[in-house]
């Protein structure tokens, strides 16, 4: 997705709250008033009906497309168990951190947001959509995702047992997906007047807490991120390979860069795949099956975001999670990390699934989508820096990490 439609999002953010604020400011004539919030709670209903649209065919086709994947790699047709479990390990550990670490924070921010009067006013200003978006919630999602899974493990099966190599990234499904994708693209175009809405309406009754609930958002992602690469990552390098976290970094830092200026982790495969071989001394065939595998399933990066931004929506709304409800809480967002494929923004509807499943309004989405590019900055080097350790991890495995080419 080209950057200026990112930009086009965060602008509607900002001109909504900050026309929001002026509203929450001065007085405006009643009927006016009326006028607006009509206006407005049209916006945030047609965003909110778009999202539970769009959720379930992406939803059910990314975990068709995941499973299929992983099931393959595990039974040793596009890669193996060993690149599956390394990736598994690394994203249970970045949602574990981010579920206990976050949650202690927004415990300490939260007080500082002043959503009540939003929360109070939610269901008058959404009370026309009330009948529509129920019907999201007669068939379930999650059972819809666990049958995709299941239909994503029978084609593996077939891939498996066919006599001939098979292309699957030209397959019906995928093709489909893909199609799907472009087709979210194009409704980006209307994406930025909702979000104006949402930015406006909020910030209309609650003041300038939009943008503290943005600036914690970010912050607590960033932190995490860095948490997660200074210890897990570091700590399985020094630890279990042996070899010098600091060299690591260093010699990754011009893929970093290029990762955050691009933010999708598909577009600079060709380079890490020579980063792996040429700086990391991965074999080649090793790094290929476990980077391409990663582009899809490897997202630690990605699921710390998506943890943070559940934790803090929920906390708006007064939603609690017990422990029964964080254990079920975190097996969704490392199934959710998993299946949300490499691009700028599926991260957000994938996202969707889960604050559907938990019951998490989402109309804070909108919130969260226009500042997205912001976070790629930093989620999208962390989930290729995942795939490169999980590449090192695998090759050191079958003892075949070269490690005088890593010194080097």
């Amino acid at each position: 997705m080209k950057k200026n439609t990112l930009s086009r999002f965060f602008l509607g953010l900002i001109i909504g709250g900050i026309t929001g604020i002026v509203a929450y400011s001065i007085h405006i004539p009643e009927g006016i008033d009326e006028i607006l919030r009509s206006i407005t709670g049209i916006g945030i209903l047609s965003f909110t009906v778009l999202i539970e649209l769009l959720i379930w065919p992406l939803g059910c086709l990314a975990f068709i497309d995941a499973f299929r994947i992983m099931w393959g790699m595990i039974r040793g047709h596009y890669g193996g168990s060993d690149s599956v479990r390394a990736y598994i390990s690394t994203t249970m550990m970045a949602v574990i951190l981010s579920l206990l670490v976050g949650d202690f924070i927004i415990t300490k921010l939260i007080s500082v947001m002043e959503f009540d009067a939003w929360v109070l006013a939610r269901g008058e200003v959404l009370d026309i959509g009330t009948s529509i978006t129920s019907y999201f919630y007669i068939i379930r999602l999650d059972v819809l995702c666990l049958v995709s899974a299941i239909i994503g493990i029978v084609l593996a099966e077939r891939d498996k047992g066919l006599s001939y190599e098979r292309n699957i990234e030209n397959d019906l499904f995928k093709k489909t997906y893909d199609w799907l994708i472009r087709l979210v693209y194009k409704l980006y175009k209307v994406l930025p007047i909702m979000i104006f809405m949402v930015s406006f309406e909020l910030t209309s009754r609650t003041g300038a807490s939009m943008f503290k609930f943005v600036l914690s958002y970010v912050f607590m992602v960033f932190f995490l991120i860095l948490v997660h690469v200074t210890f897990v990552y570091s700590g399985i390098i020094k630890l279990k390979l042996g070899l010098s976290p600091l060299l690591f970094f260093k010699k990754s830092l011009p893929l970093m860069k290029l990762a955050g200026f691009t933010i999708n982790s598909r577009e600079t495969e060709p380079v890490t795949l020579r980063t792996a071989t040429i700086k990391f001394g991965v074999p080649e065939g090793i790094a290929k099956e476990v980077i391409l595998g990663g582009t899809t399933l490897n997202m630690d990066g990605t699921a710390i975001m998506q943890t943070i931004a559940i934790l803090l929506t929920a906390s708006v709304y007064g939603i609690q999670f017990d422990t029964f409800g964080l254990l079920g809480l975190m097996f969704m967002l490392v199934t959710i990390a998993i299946v949300t494929t490499a691009g700028t923004l599926t991260g957000m509807f994938t996202l969707g699934i889960v604050f559907h499943i938990f019951g998490v309004p989402l109309e804070l989405l909108a919130v969260i989508i226009s500042i997205s590019h912001v976070v790629s900055v930093a989620v999208t080097p962390v989930n290729i820096l995942g795939d490169l350790v999980a590449a090192m991890v695998v090759a050191d495995e079958f003892g075949k990490l070269n490690r005088e080419t890593y010194n080097n």
